[in-house]
């Protein structure tokens, strides 16, 4: 088995010469989903993270799996969010069509702690980026960021090497 087997093609989406990448055949198959949690695990589980953020919303499935993995905490990073019932952190990033918005609890990352950043695919890494200097604003240091697959097509690891080591199962 592999994730590749798992991550369905759709071309020319959301625009002409893009090809999207469906990882619902993963979430669809429960051998698939443990294969892929076990990989990401064994690729980070040497950097011995005290939490991990999981950005919205397909790295947040991955990420509470992994944390569980961990038996650790799980803090989320959430897109433009407009109201929220308690105190968060925001930044403000560029996207390929304009910004952005990430916010995060301001007690979700404490002082010193060791965050494993996760999401489902690697594309530009902006949000990835963005969810670094969060957790950097809030007094953690970023230890890593795990993805199910880089996309490739962009320098999304070339932005975010120089923060943390960057590991992913797939090459898309």
């Amino acid at each position: 088995m592999t994730v590749k087997d798992f991550i369905r093609d759709i071309p020319d989406f959301p625009s002409v010469g893009t090809t999207f990448r469906d990882i619902s055949p993963i979430l669809h198959n429960s051998k698939a989903m443990e294969y892929a949690v076990e990989a990401m695990y064994e690729r980070v589980k040497d950097l011995k993270p005290d939490v991990i953020v999981g950005i919205e919303s397909r790295g947040y499935i991955f990420a509470a799996l992994l944390a569980g993995r961990f038996k650790v905490g799980m803090a989320t990073a959430r897109k433009k969010t407009d109201v929220h019932p308690l105190d968060t952190v925001g930044i403000d990033y560029a996207i390929e069509m304009g910004t952005s918005r990430l916010e995060m609890m301001r007690d979700a990352i404490k002082q010193g702690e060791r965050a494993l950043v996760v999401d489902d695919l690697l594309a530009t890494g902006v949000t990835s980026k963005a969810a670094a200097d969060l957790i950097t604003m809030l007094g953690g240091q970023v230890v890593g960021f795990a993805f199910l697959a880089d996309i490739n097509y962009y320098d999304g690891e070339q932005l975010l090497a120089p923060i943390a080591p960057v590991v992913h199962i797939y090459d898309c």
